[in-house]
């Protein structure tokens, strides 16, 4: 879900750019409207990391070389 917000922010602030653009306005915001679309997604990604889970499987892994445990990725505050 938290995805999904980021991409229509995203769409959104585009938009604006590009109607800025279109109707030159006397005054020109389109630099606010960038700056505020990138924050605005910026504190929507730190949101993801609310539900991250700690650890990430890569999928089934059945080996028949040297390694027999399934390789995982440890999501921690350190990386």
């Amino acid at each position: 879900m938290y995805e999904l917000i980021t991409f229509v922010l995203l769409f959104l602030s585009i938009a604006t750019v590009v109607a800025l653009r279109q109707t030159r306005p006397a005054a020109s915001y389109t630099w606010l409207a960038a700056a505020a679309g990138a924050l605005f997604t910026w504190i929507s990604i730190l949101f993801w990391q609310v539900n991250l889970p700690w650890q990430f499987m890569l999928g089934n892994w059945s080996p028949q070389t040297p390694f027999s445990a399934s390789p995982q990725l440890l999501a921690n505050p350190f990386s």
